[in-house]
């Protein structure tokens, strides 16, 4: 069964999303009359349209946000999408395409505003205990911090 959610509820989420979750702008999605507007909120900010030569406009990562499925679904793959264009550029001997690769990345904000993957409302792990064993195995690359 699908959650109903008003359009004040999507308005706020949208204005104040750093209260929300990949979850919540989803379910916004479904009772915005502009559903890509909710989840280019909170990735390129602008919506990205079919065949764009970029990402957005000049505000690209404005507003992005380190929630749930982001990372996996949205930033990990423009991480992809660069480094393909970098080892392809190096294989030619030549500089970065910034063009073809914006035009990739925007393909991928367009696709995943309009993408309806699920993602989870409620915590997943122990997150204490994650973050715990993240330091121990990373305090070494930060030592020059804690001085």
């Amino acid at each position: 069964m699908r959650r109903q959610v008003n359009k004040r509820q999507c308005r706020v989420a949208t204005v104040r999303s750093h209260v929300y979750t990949c979850a919540r702008a989803r379910a916004c999605v479904s009772a915005s009359p502009s559903p890509i507007l909710c989840m280019s909120q909170i990735t390129t900010w602008d919506p990205t349209p079919a065949g764009a030569e970029k990402p957005g406009k000049e505000t690209v990562d404005y507003a992005s946000k380190h929630w749930s499925g982001l990372i996996r679904d949205y930033y990990a793959n423009r991480v992809k999408i660069t480094a393909k264009q970098a080892e392809i550029n190096n294989a030619a001997g030549k500089e970065l395409d910034g063009v073809a690769l914006n035009k990739d990345l925007a393909q991928l904000a367009y696709e995943w505003t309009l993408a309806q993957a699920p993602y989870p409302t409620e915590g997943v792990g122990d997150a204490l205990a994650v973050s715990k064993k993240m330091h121990a195995k990373y305090m070494s690359h930060f030592a020059a911090c804690s001085e």
